[in-house]
């Protein structure tokens, strides 16, 4: 027979015994972005809301924050992507951003998020 190995997979979210949600102000590293998100796209609200409050912290975007992925959030999208050229685009890559959150720009605002939240 077949045996199904439903333990490896990596979508824990933090449901641990014993915490009690919404007490602490700390946003985990992990969990600040979960997935891919973009103008047109599908995009999970809560990921949308976050990376709009990170991009009013992190850019002085001034965005409303209302899970919305819209061409506002995707110019500042844009303007991260370029802030942080190396790291995201590549040090050759002249062009303006994507807009998209994508695996490098996910991976850079994930990491910022670890150190700049308190």
């Amino acid at each position: 027979g077949t045996t199904t190995n439903h333990d490896n997979h990596d979508n824990d979210h933090g449901h641990r015994g014993g915490e009690v949600l919404g007490a602490s102000t700390t946003v985990p590293c992990a969990d600040f972005v979960h997935g891919y998100i973009g103008y047109g796209r599908n995009n999970d609200k809560e990921d949308v809301k976050r990376l709009q409050t990170f991009l009013n912290k992190e850019m002085h975007a001034n965005l409303p924050v209302t899970g919305y992925f819209g061409l506002m959030t995707h110019g500042w999208v844009k303007k991260f992507q370029v802030k942080y050229r190396n790291d995201i685009l590549g040090a050759n890559d002249h062009s303006d951003g994507t807009g998209y959150v994508y695996k490098e720009t996910l991976k850079h605002l994930n990491k910022l998020c670890c150190t700049a939240v308190r």
